[in-house]
Parts: structure tokens; sequence; C-alpha cells
């Protein structure tokens, strides 16, 4: 079966779905722990506390069953997220996965990647849109 790839040299990125990508290849190696440290905040805390709680001061109401679901909700975002950055990521060229890491997780300049890469500056300003592009479709983020 022949492989497909999906040509995003023309796609038109807007600029909040460009924003909302960069924060996500900015953060995607750490959304391993991000997801741990929320599984961490599930445990139910049996410790005695003396303070007048949240709905005690305002008459709101508030409950551990409510807590727990919404982390569980916020659990299942982040993991589907990491799922389809992890697809992307291994489905990347080289030269698109060290443009992601060094300039979103390491952040340098774009001067510097292209010179470590060897490549033209024309060609850099080509493939990092396309790199961006790539994250807007794989995270659905169209019109956001």
């Amino acid at each position: 079966m022949p492989v497909v790839e999906l040509d995003f040299t023309n796609v038109n990125v807007k600029k909040k779905e460009k924003k909302q990508a960069e924060k996500y290849m900015s953060n995607y190696f750490n959304l391993e722990g991000i997801i741990n440290a929320k599984k961490l905040n599930i445990e139910t805390k049996m410790t005695t506390n003396y303070q007048a709680s949240e709905s005690q001061r305002t008459n709101g109401f508030s409950s551990e069953v409510e807590r727990i679901a919404a982390i569980k909700i916020q659990i299942q975002e982040y993991t589907l997220l990491k799922g389809q950055l992890d697809s992307l990521w291994n489905g990347l060229s080289e030269m698109h996965r060290f443009i992601w890491e060094q300039r979103f997780i390491k952040g340098k300049s774009d001067t510097e990647i292209y010179e470590e890469l060897g490549i033209s500056r024309k060609t850099y300003y080509q493939e990092k849109p396309k790199l961006i592009a790539m994250v807007v479709a794989a995270c659905d983020l169209w019109g956001i």
C-alpha cells in the first residue's frame, strides 16, 4: 500500500491556532509528568483540616467527588493530547523533529537552527510553518 504524505505547504494557520500549537510543542516533553502529577491529585486526602472549606465560606457547593471527576477529565484530555503529539512526533522527519526540539523545547533562535541544520534561511522558513500546521492538524486546532 503506498504511503500518502499530506502537503502542508500552502496551509493557512490562524494566529490563535499557531499560538496554541506552539504552546503544545513547548510542553510536549512535560506532558507525561503533568499526567502523573494529576493522577497523584486524585488520591483522596484523609487528613483532618480544621479550617473552613470553600463551601463553608461562600455557601457554594464543592465536593471531593466533583474535584476527582474534574481531575480525571483533565487526565483524559492530557492523555489524548500526548497520544496525538506522540503519533505526530514518531512520523516526523529528522529535520522537523530537530526544529521542534531546538526551537520550541530548547528555545534556540531560528538562525541558530537553520545554521546547525545546514539549510538555507528560505528552506527553514518554509519548513517551520509546515511543522506548525502539522501540529494544528494532529491536535484538531482548526478554528479555535
